[in-house]
């Protein structure tokens, strides 16, 4: 609002003295610029907008009360805003008075429409001076026509409204594969994500296959400690553990074998495999050199047995 003030100032200013009548140089009051828009091609539901710069000898001042009130003027008009702001000198005042209206007419023709004068009191101690707002005349247009461009048509529905646009049907096709793709694409990078850090259940594995696994790391690594010999044996015995669901000890091996019948071919292995253990781990024997080479190749053997036994 103040930079709009500034360029009306100015705008008056350049008009120079010429833009002022006699009686307007002699007047306590003036309007020095107005500024009410196009008179035209309003329609119902606009907004009017008028500006007046006007100048007040000192000490004449603006009566506040005076102004019009924010409010509805008639049935179809209202006066939605009213702003003045002022710019003091020693000779005079300078105040800028916005007024928004809006109009809800709506005319079946072109109408032509008047926004009524507003007349302003300015005071100096007891006296008293009135300026007048001039009234403004507008024409409203209507929003529908009254004479339809299919005047002369049997059917006088269709020559004021257009046909009704189809509704389009889109094909979801392409957008439910590109979901299903997607879809798919991140339920394989999961599994790929859960494969690589070992979450995954290793189905169809023999647990002696895993054991054959970690018995030839520890005979890659050449040390053949007395570790790596308990280990292997540990190895083995975990491997049976988790085929039996339960702990297996050397006196339960007949029904182990029982149980898992695609191991009897190997009752002898077994046998000395648990005197190995058994002379390692409770009565502290040295196991012999041959001891992961054994397991190892007892896990091999275990894991072909159980192989041939899930694909019968």
């Amino acid at each position: 609002m103040k930079r709009c003030f500034i360029i009306i100032l100015l705008l008056a200013w350049l008009a120079g003295p010429n833009a002022v009548t006699a009686n307007e140089a002699t007047a306590t009051a003036s309007i020095l610029q107005q500024d009410q828009g196009r008179n035209y091609g309003i329609m119902v539901g606009d907004l009017i907008h008028h500006r007046f710069v006007i100048r007040v000898k000192a000490p004449f001042k603006l009566i506040q009360s005076s102004l019009p009130q924010a409010g509805e003027l008639t049935y179809w008009l209202e006066l939605r805003d009213v702003s003045v702001s002022t710019k003091e000198s020693d000779d005079q005042t300078l105040y800028l008075i916005d007024l928004k209206y809006q109009t809800f007419y709506a005319p079946l023709d072109v109408r032509t429409l008047n926004i009524p004068a507003i007349t302003l009191d300015f005071s100096a101690g007891d006296e008293r001076y009135q300026l007048r707002l001039p009234d403004w005349d507008f024409t409203m247009s209507p929003i529908k026509e009254i004479t339809p461009s299919g005047v002369g048509n049997e059917n006088n529905v269709a020559a004021f409204m257009k046909a009704a646009i189809a509704p389009s049907n889109f094909s979801l096709n392409e957008l439910n594969q590109r979901i299903t793709m997607l879809i798919v694409a991140i339920i394989l990078i999961l599994m790929m994500l859960l494969w690589l850090h070992g979450l995954l259940p290793k189905l169809g594995q023999s647990p002696f296959s895993e054991a054959a696994k970690q018995i030839r790391r520890r005979q890659r690594g050449g040390l053949n400690t007395n570790d790596d010999y308990l280990a292997c044996l540990q190895a083995v015995h975990q491997a049976i553990n988790r085929r039996a669901e339960t702990s297996v000890f050397a006196d339960q091996l007949d029904d182990f074998l029982i149980l898992f019948p695609q191991f009897r071919g190997l009752r002898q292995q077994l046998r000395e495999f648990f005197e190995q253990s058994r002379a390692a781990f409770f009565l502290d024997k040295q196991p012999a050199e041959s001891v992961i080479q054994d397991c190892l190749n007892l896990s091999r053997q275990m894991a072909a047995a159980d192989k041939v036994s899930a694909v019968k």
